[in-house]
């Protein structure tokens, strides 16, 4: 029975996160496991915290800003249009703070905040193998043969309803230079959400290397940057090289680099030499980041237009937006919830749906961590604002909220507390 505590759920479910499976009470309803996990495991912690009368919650500024903004998208749904997409999307979003309230509580012990650290490193390590294994399949088998595998695994872990959109709306291959390929995506819907949800692991694997001097986490995160680059996802490539340079500016002293590039110049050398080559030579990577600067190319033009309306909703209705939820019925009357219609932009997104003050909430909040920053800063609170300077980067092309995965790492890294 020790082992039936509160902490220990939370581990778990953090664990599965990537690995979540969906359920089918009805034909009509997928219902993600995690989705219903994580409150369960908020009231246990809530009724064992009234037990033992102690009730922790996040007295910083960032945590008020967050109920200031999830109160804006909730009160939205009176000017929308479309109640039925409104309701969803803010039962969505209220669904998932619980994780902040437990991610908050259990990181205010040292102890428990590397648990939770090695954990999410060790569950992306799992999501990127089991990525590249499916992705592995289209050169052993055949890209229909890997195909056909993905198909079928993927009702499992998205339900019926939510496969069934995804595979009418699939975006699991690329075309460079003539030849298709299978990108990375495991068990996510998409590449873009799994390399976000990799990305993400990247600097606490990092930080988990400088923390504890051993190599295995310099393991795992090379394969999770190794399925991170295959997922051919242009979002999740400017993230990671901006994330890169930011990296180098937050983490900058002088004196203690230069030592340590001294240390290791043959390692630096050939790292730089390998860099070059990979620059030089053509090859797919480099090929399709490349086209992110062909403006007339199909994702690209596609995603300037919703950039547009967004922008136009934005213009037309800055104090209330839309409505939440409402942007694709807005702009598209005929569209249906099955369409997977929305403005490519979170901050765009949230700007037409509930106005320009929302969103401007939604930036602090995204500002909070590096505001809270100082010069006695600890080397997790940078690592923590590096984490969400790549979710900033990434979601300036993609709406990742609305992900069941994405969504709780986004409240679990900005929750984090290293100032007990």
């Amino acid at each position: 029975m020790k082992l039936l505590n509160w902490k220990n759920l939370f581990l778990f479910s953090l664990a599965i996160l990537p690995f979540s499976f969906a359920l089918n009470p009805t034909s009509n309803i997928d219902m993600p496991f995690i989705r219903a996990l994580f409150p369960l495991v908020f009231l246990f912690w809530f009724f064992c915290s009234l037990f033992e009368k102690k009730i922790i919650l996040d007295k910083r500024p960032r945590f008020l800003i967050l109920l200031i903004f999830l109160f804006i998208c909730s009160i939205s749904f009176f000017w929308a249009n479309d109640k039925s997409a409104a309701l969803t999307k803010i039962l969505f979003l209220l669904s998932f703070l619980p994780v902040y309230f437990l991610s908050y509580a259990i990181t205010k012990q040292k102890k428990m905040r590397l648990t939770v650290l090695k954990v999410f490193v060790f569950s992306s390590f799992v999501a990127a193998f089991f990525a590249l294994f499916i992705f592995s399949l289209q050169f052993i088998f055949g890209i229909d043969t890997a195909i056909l595998f993905a198909t079928k695994t993927t009702p499992f872990f998205l339900g019926k309803n939510f496969s069934g959109m995804v595979l009418a709306y699939p975006s699991w291959l690329v075309n460079i230079n003539g030849k298709t390929i299978m990108r990375t995506f495991g068990s996510f819907p998409d590449p873009h959400l799994f390399s976000l949800f990799i990305n993400l692991s990247l600097p606490f694997s990092f930080y988990l290397w400088k923390k504890t001097s051993l190599k295995i986490y310099l393991f795992l995160g090379s394969v999770c940057l190794i399925a991170s680059l295959l997922s051919f996802s242009r979002a999740s490539y400017l993230a990671i090289f901006l994330g890169l340079f930011f990296s180098i500016l937050l983490f900058s002293n002088f004196h203690n680099n230069l030592f340590f590039i001294k240390k290791h110049f043959s390692k630096f050398l050939g790292i730089a030499f390998f860099i070059f080559l990979f620059l030089l030579i053509p090859n797919p990577l480099t090929q399709r980041f490349a086209s992110s600067f062909n403006l007339n190319e199909g994702s690209n033009s596609g995603r300037l237009d919703m950039w547009r309306l967004a922008i136009s909703n934005t213009l037309e209705k800055p104090l209330t937006g839309v409505g939440i939820g409402n942007f694709a019925k807005y702009n598209f009357p005929m569209s249906t919830s099955n369409d997977p219609i929305y403005a490519h932009n979170l901050f765009l997104d949230f700007s037409s749906e509930i106005g320009f003050i929302g969103a401007l909430f939604l930036i602090i909040l995204f500002l909070s961590p590096f505001i809270a920053l100082n010069k006695k800063a600890s080397s997790l609170n940078k690592t923590i604002a590096l984490a969400i300077f790549i979710f900033a980067i990434h979601s300036l092309f993609e709406t990742p909220f609305y992900s069941i995965r994405v969504f709780p790492l986004f409240f679990l890294i900005l929750a984090i507390d290293d100032n007990a």
